[in-house]
Parts: C-alpha cells; sequence; structure tokens
C-alpha cells in the first residue's frame, strides 16, 4: 500500500463517500499521531474504542474522533478533519463542536487536517491560550508533508489504543 503521504491521501480522497474518506483519514491520522515522534503521543484510540468513554459518561462524540495519550499519561481529545481539496480552508463551523464538547474530559485538544491552513473566524476564535478552558493545538497539512514516518499500512490499522 501507500508508503507516501500524498499517494495515501490521493488513495483516500479517490473513496466514494464522505463517510469512508472521514473514517479513512482517522486511521491514516492515528498512524501519524503513534509514530511520530514530534507529536509526543503514545497510544491513540477511535471514540468508540476508547476504554474510558464509559467511565467518563460520555456517550457520544460529538466532533471528538479519536482520544490520544501523551507521554506523560494525559488525554488528548483529538478532532480529525479531511478535505480532497487541501487549499479548502477549515472554517470555526468545522471545529465549533469539538472544541466546545465537554470541557476538562481532556488534558488538550487537537485538530488534525490535511488542510493547509484555518479561515480567519477559525484562527480568531481559537487563537489564544485563552480563548479555551483546554489548551488546543493544531496539525495542518505540513505536518503531514514533512513527517518522515512509513504510511505503510496507514490504512488497514485497527484505531484500538496501541
Amino acid at each position: 500500500m501507500a508508503t507516501d503521504f500524498r499517494t495515501l491521501e490521493a488513495t483516500i480522497a479517490a473513496l466514494p463517500d464522505e463517510k469512508a474518506r472521514g473514517d479513512a483519514f482517522e486511521r491514516n491520522v492515528a498512524h501519524l499521531l503513534r509514530r511520530d515522534p514530534e507529536l509526543g503521543l503514545r497510544r491513540v484510540w477511535g471514540w468508540r474504542d476508547w476504554p474510558g468513554r464509559s467511565d467518563a459518561g460520555a456517550r457520544r462524540d460529538l466532533g471528538i474522533d479519536l482520544v490520544a495519550e501523551d507521554a506523560l499519561g494525559q488525554l488528548v481529545g483529538v478532532q480529525v478533519k479531511f478535505r480532497r481539496d487541501p487549499d479548502r480552508l477549515i472554517r470555526w463551523q468545522d471545529v465549533a463542536t469539538a472544541v466546545g464538547y465537554r470541557q476538562g474530559l481532556f488534558a488538550r485538544r487537537l485538530i488534525v487536517t490535511n488542510a493547509w491552513d484555518r479561515g480567519p473566524n477559525a484562527r480568531e476564535a481559537l487563537g489564544g491560550p485563552e480563548s479555551s478552558a483546554e489548551p488546543l493545538g493544531w496539525v495542518l497539512r505540513d505536518t503531514f508533508l514533512a513527517s518522515g514516518i512509513d504510511w505503510t499500512g496507514a490504512l488497514e490499522l485497527p484505531l484500538s489504543g496501541e
């Protein structure tokens, strides 16, 4: 299968519907988060597979697609957004639910996309540390392109945590 991000991205973009593309990109993002040492994460689960979901009383995902654990054992809520056209910016409306859902559930939140950038409203609303109770980070297209990880098998891996 694909061993570089651009090939993997083209494979995802060719999938027949938005749900299939979103599910495939979530696997791709989990692959990146688990393997890129620059991101500092060690375990990643799909929302439905996260073992703490029931204990936290968090049944619906409401925008959180993945849950990651960092090297300190702190939880990170991850929203994933795939763009067929990476020039299409991420808008505030695209991420508002994930940013506002269950404040305090995660130590921080991360928005991950293959888009090049955010739109002006998303940039303003999510700009500084004072804009949210939990710190918020972004992983944009340039991170995917610069990552030296091997993308082989990224679309086949489960979202089970390790």
